[in-house]
C-alpha cells in the first residue's frame, strides 16, 4: 500500500472527499473553529452566530459572558495542519477495522507455543482468540 499526502480545504468538495482513501495522510488548510460544549449549545439551542473573524494574529479565543478557558472557542488559520491519517471513508470502511482483521487472521499463529500470559481469575481469559487489538 502506498501512503499518499494530500492537503484539503476546511471547505471541501464532495468531489475532493471522494478522492481520498484510508491511509492517505491529510494536511488541512484554512479556517479550523473549535469549542467545548458549553459554546456548541449556545449556537444550537440560542441559535447564537458564533464569530469568525481572525484579527491580526495567527489564532483568538472567544469567550463566553463567563469567560473560562475550558468554555473558549477557538478560531485557527491552519496552513498545512497535520498530518492526519484518513481512518473512515465515504463508503463507510474503516482502516483500523481493516488492519485488525489481517492481524486477527494470524493471532493463533503468533501466540503458538507460548504459554497463557493471563491467570484465569476474576473474569480474564488466557485464550488468544478472545484477545482484542
Amino acid at each position: 500500500m502506498t501512503i499518499r499526502e494530500t492537503r484539503l480545504s476546511m471547505t471541501p468538495s464532495q468531489e475532493d472527499a471522494a478522492s481520498f482513501r484510508l491511509g492517505d495522510l491529510v494536511h488541512l488548510d484554512g479556517l479550523l473553529c473549535t469549542a467545548r460544549e458549553g459554546v456548541y449549545m449556545r449556537a444550537i439551542e440560542e441559535k447564537v452566530n458564533l464569530p469568525v473573524e481572525l484579527p491580526a494574529t495567527i489564532t483568538a479565543n472567544h469567550l463566553h459572558e463567563e469567560p473560562g478557558i475550558a468554555q473558549a472557542k477557538r478560531v485557527m488559520r491552519c496552513n498545512r495542519m497535520g498530518p492526519f491519517i484518513l481512518a473512515p471513508d465515504l463508503d463507510g470502511n474503516r482502516l483500523f477495522e481493516r488492519e485488525n482483521a489481517k492481524i486477527a487472521k494470524n493471532m493463533a499463529k503468533i501466540h503458538e507455543g507460548t504459554r497463557p500470559a493471563v491467570p484465569e481469575r476474576h473474569g480474564e481469559t488466557g485464550n488468544q482468540s478472545d484477545e482484542v487489538i
